[in-house]
């Protein structure tokens, strides 16, 4: 997922160079500016998450 990420240029990986291997990834500014755009996305679906759930199942013999 992070190297998807990464070959998407959403991420920036940080390569250490120690013993053990140290790997660090940050979000870059696109990497940012598209967290920034999901926000409202991420709340409007919060806020209708029931819209998604499917209906409950009708009870026989009412």
């Amino acid at each position: 997922m992070l190297r998807q990420l990464e070959r998407d240029h959403l991420i920036t990986r940080h390569d250490r160079a120690e013993v053990p291997p140290h790997v660090e990834y940050s979000l870059n500014a696109l990497g940012e500016e598209f967290l920034v755009k999901l926000i409202p996305v991420w709340l409007w679906i919060f806020e209708n998450a029931e819209a998604f759930r499917p209906p409950e199942p009708a009870h026989r013999g009412e």
